[in-house]
């Protein structure tokens, strides 16, 4: 039920008396649905039978947009405005059938609602990801350039290959194998502005929404729906490329740019455009999103070399343009300068900042991989060991481990985990496994050599409590803590948050079980020798005291415990004993929960660095509801790729330098860095090298 249909001048009007269609909606009217309750904020466009707002969900007060789809008398009459309000309610929107969360940049349907007052409206409610439309884009800030291009392709292909590729749950419970857009234009593609994270990167995301199954079902009747295809969408994302790298869809003189015409063409460089002319079926077509991304992935990056071949392409203009033998004897001169420099420049850029190779696609591609049987090693209480083995992480019931078996049948690999990171890294020494796989690669001997596949950090916690607010820890340390004062904490010498300017609270210290854990935090957090000495003390009296089975009245400075227990314990300690622990352990495993607050990190200068970060790209602060956005904050790629998270470390696949022994560690790390794994490893809450 709608709170008010009428124009903003007269609420009785409902329709036009000069058009015949339903008026816009009152600004500040409501619209009942059974998920919530939605106000109208503001009107922001309107397109064919469409109405888009902007609006509020009331209980939460979250921001939604409000899409008003009509069903006017003069096209629709009583009988088809009711099966098409029934068929609206029954497909709009569409989730993963196992249940998992969305991965695909599709934008969320909340609910579709039918006002059953009036025939002529229904109501789409979505989730804002703060874009506007590719239309928009255009209009705002010009054509986009080849390498923004680029980018922007590579996520729509990936959601196109999400769409294409998994079962989904329509809203009347019907599963369907897959999905195919047959909506792809300039206003169903939305552009996200985001944060620069690297010089290289474009600054924003790509989603789709709009989808056919639900947008048709407005056409006047008596349209045809024809049923769409994969062969569509992947020709509809072309001309939306083509369009973006014009400038827009028409000339100056109101005529359509068309591909087929190389003056129509925007700025762009050779190989882009080849395979932009598979997209629009101009040359080959593909089979697939995924045979089209790989493609793109495959591409040879845009150099100077397109400028000067730009006007060799197979146009009937430079068939006939003839070149001077001195002219190629002058081009290969300037090219032997070019790669000589870019050799140079790329031999001294930082390994950091060098993430805009592009990585291969896929597990199964990757080559040289030998077969046979082989032994690998780890921590057994360490990140990998948790990345490798627990379920749940990247699909229901699964692991990362039988994820990869499936991927890769040929390739059997035993895991066998040691006590300690140094023994793993030891047996691949000794030759008693072919590799290890450990976050301690500072210091390794010369026969062995480390390759980087993601990269993870230590956070430290204190409880997030709303029970008890005027005692909260993160309130009173403002979301943040020095090395110095974790420098104290953990040597003995502050016993009391009132040292700090905190609560009068006692300080439980806890660690992980994890030794790589516990070395690294040694290593960025103690740093020097007499403060590590005397945390090994106490870590030692500590063990001594459980292990005597003492209880409350000698309870130990150092609790030792696996990092998930040690979360709901030092919220249950806070809120129950007025206890005020504090903690670290690996971020991946800290930051979907809301027990803790993962607390800024002070570097040499100290600036404060927040390893979680919200959609906004602003990093979380004590104000921030852990528990009630869950889903809306992350890690701070850029801060862990780039290292300027005081506490963040590499995961690395460690491998002896012996040509003797079949190269099994270092194709693994290959493996690990393909863009499959890369995607797979975020999902398990580490962070890759390369974005997703």
């Amino acid at each position: 039920m709608h709170g008010g249909l009428g124009g903003a001048d007269n609420p009785e009007i409902k329709s036009c008396p000069k058009c015949g269609f339903p008026t816009p909606l009152p600004q500040q009217g409501e619209i009942q649905g059974k998920r919530g309750r939605y106000r109208i904020e503001r009107f922001i466009n309107s397109r064919d039978q469409k109405r888009i707002y902007t609006g509020i969900q009331l209980i939460e007060e979250q921001p939604v947009i409000i899409q008003e789809y009509l069903l006017p008398k003069r096209y629709f009459n009583e009988k088809e405005a009711i099966q098409t309000q029934i068929a609206f309610e029954n497909i709009s929107g569409i989730s993963l059938a196992d249940g998992r969360i969305q991965t695909g940049r599709i934008t969320e349907v909340i609910e579709a609602i039918s006002d059953r007052n009036d025939r002529e409206r229904c109501y789409l409610i979505t989730t804002i990801n703060d874009g506007i439309t590719a239309r928009t884009y255009l209009t705002r800030k010009g054509a986009m350039s080849p390498r923004q291009m680029r980018y922007f392709t590579n996520q729509a292909l990936q959601s196109l290959e999400y769409l294409h590729g998994q079962k989904f749950r329509l809203p009347n419970g019907q599963i369907q194998a897959s999905f195919v857009h047959g909506n792809l234009s300039l206003d169903s593609v939305f552009i996200s502005p985001q944060e620069q994270l690297y010089f290289h990167d474009p600054q924003f995301r790509v989603y789709l929404g709009d989808l056919a199954l639900w947008e048709r079902l407005f056409d006047p009747p008596p349209s045809v729906r024809l049923i769409p295809t994969v062969a569509q969408d992947l020709k509809a994302l072309g001309y939306v490329c083509f369009y973006l790298l014009a400038g827009g869809e028409r000339d100056y003189n109101d005529r359509f740019f068309d591909p087929r015409l190389s003056q129509d063409w925007g700025k762009t460089d050779i190989a882009l455009k080849l395979f932009l002319l598979r997209l629009l079926e101009l040359d080959i077509p593909f089979s697939s999103a995924t045979e089209a991304r790989r493609a793109l992935l495959n591409l040879p990056e845009e150099n100077l070399l397109d400028e000067i071949y730009r006007d060799s392409l197979p146009t009937e203009e430079t068939r006939k343009r003839q070149k001077k033998w001195w002219w190629w004897l002058l081009l290969f001169f300037l090219v032997g300068l070019l790669v000589s420099g870019l050799a140079w420049w790329l031999w001294r850029r930082p390994v950091a900042m060098a993430k805009n190779n592009t990585p291969t696609c896929c597990i199964s591609d990757v080559a040289g991989v030998p077969t046979g049987e082989f032994t690998y090693s780890g921590e057994e209480n360490g990140i990998w060991n948790y990345v490798w083995r627990q379920p749940n992480l990247i699909k229901k019931d699964q692991t990362l481990e039988a994820e990869f078996a499936q991927r890769r049948p040929q390739l059997q690999l035993e895991y066998l985990p040691q006590p300690t990171g140094e023994k793993a890294i030891a047996e691949v020494q000794s030759g008693n496994v072919d590799f290890a796989i450990s976050s301690l690669t500072a210091n390794l001997r010369n026969d062995l050599k480390a390759r980087t596949f993601a990269y993870d950090g230590l956070t430290v916690y204190v409880p997030f409590s709303y029970e008890q607010r005027d005692l909260s820890l993160p309130k009173y340390l403002n979301g943040q803590i020095s090395i110095q004062q974790l420098q104290q904490l953990y040597a003995g010498r502050i016993t009391n948050w009132q040292q700090l300017g905190g609560p009068d609270l006692p300080v439980r210290l806890y660690i992980p079980k994890s030794q790589e854990a516990i070395r690294l935090f040694e290593d960025r957090v103690l740093q020097e020798a007499e403060l590590i000495a005397q945390f090994r003390k106490m870590v030692e009296k500590s063990d001594r005291t459980s292990r005597s089975g003492n209880s409350e009245g000698n309870m130990p400075k150092i609790v030792q415990m696996s990092t998930i227990p040690a979360l709901r314990t030092v919220l249950q300690e806070f809120e129950n004993e007025q206890i005020g622990a504090i903690g670290f352990g690996a971020i991946s495993q800290v930051f979907g929960q809301c027990s803790v607050y993962p607390l800024a990190i002070g570097d040499r200068n100290n600036n404060f660095i927040q390893p979680l970060i919200q959609e906004n790209q602003q990093p979380i602060d004590p104000t921030t509801d852990l528990c009630g956005q869950k889903g809306s904050y992350y890690p701070d790629y850029q801060a862990f790729q780039t290292g300027n998270y005081p506490l963040a470390y590499p995961l690395a696949v460690i491998f002896r330098r012996d040509n003797r022994r079949e190269a099994i560690g270092d194709r693994f790390a290959e493996i690990l860095n393909t863009q499959e794994s890369q995607e797979l490893l975020s999902k398990t809450g580490i962070t890759p090298i390369f974005n997703p």
